[in-house]
């Protein structure tokens, strides 16, 4: 008789790959996104040992990649929408002797799955005022709800919820390419440090490649991409002094986007978000996860 297996709690099931390779899976997903790892009772030495590091990567999941609250989700401004505040858009209401009636409409969710509206018209309050009245329904709307989501109602994905339908403007532009004369303060950098990392790195690995997500430059787009990497300051070099010393060690080599990435925000906590999300990404391109059909629970 088998001994009985812990309880796993949410998020973490137990997979049989085989008659001798059995584990838990933890599972997670913020935004869209999932990410899974497999523990195996032999990697860690019995399904309990294994059952701990599942529980201790998903807890790590969860304070690297914690869930919006409901006010942060509501925020989060929608690529059609037309004043520049989430929630808020102008709209086309019906037709009164052949002309449209525009109205500024607020929209919010009190609940999942339902939504609220409040609509201002601009023929009654006039353009401005009727935006303005619409981002003040939204804004007090938001300020009743929860700062948290109900348990089990967090959204998987920015594309759920909070949409809004007005129309897109398609006649929006802006003059550019007048000459403009700016003096600015900066802390300067070295560039031969940048050439010796970059020296350093090459001879350590035999390509430039982004530490963070691998991306080579050279790989990608051949002779056009070669050479092409980019620094990034594991200190900022806003809070260097001036009799700081920056040595290699200090500096990583980083693609475009993982650059941009680590700073959109809090660079230190964000190279700690970044390295986890994409090592849990090459950890589940190299398992293949069996069939749920495999599960045993």
């Amino acid at each position: 008789m088998q001994p009985s297996l812990p309880r796993p709690p949410k998020g973490i099931v137990r997979l049989k790959y085989s008659t001798t390779v059995e584990g838990w899976n933890a599972r997670y997903m913020r935004e869209g996104v999932r990410f899974s790892q497999l523990f195996t009772d032999s990697q860690y030495g019995g399904p309990e040992a294994s059952l701990e590091a599942a529980i201790a990567w998903r807890k790590q999941a969860e304070t690297l990649l914690p869930p919006m609250s409901r006010r942060e989700y509501a925020a989060v401004r929608r690529a059609n929408n037309s004043s520049g505040e989430s929630g808020v858009h102008r709209t086309i209401g019906e037709y009164y002797k052949g002309k449209p009636r525009y109205y500024w409409r607020a929209m919010w969710s009190p609940a999942k799955g339902k939504r609220r509206y409040k609509t201002f018209s601009v023929q009654k309050f006039g353009e401005e005022e009727a935006k303005r009245l619409a981002i003040e329904a939204r804004r007090l709307a938001l300020e009743s709800l929860d700062a948290e989501w109900p348990e089990g109602s967090w959204p998987t994905s920015r594309d759920e919820g909070d949409h809004s339908d007005g129309v897109l403007d398609q006649d929006v532009f802006a003059y550019e390419g007048n000459d403009k004369f700016a003096i600015h303060k900066s802390k300067e950098r070295d560039r031969t440090l940048r050439q010796a990392k970059l020296r350093a790195f090459f001879a350590a690995h035999g390509d430039l490649f982004c530490e963070i997500c691998r991306f080579s430059f050279e790989e990608q787009y051949g002779a056009l991409g070669r050479g092409l990497i980019e620094v990034h300051h594991l200190l900022p070099v806003a809070e260097m002094t001036q009799t700081h010393k920056t040595t290699l060690e200090e500096l990583m080599c980083v693609c475009s986007n993982c650059h941009f990435a680590l700073h959109n925000g809090d660079p230190q906590s964000n190279l700690e978000a970044l390295r986890f999300i994409f090592d849990a990404r090459r950890h589940t391109k190299t398992k293949n996860e069996p069939s749920d059909a495999a599960d045993s629970r």
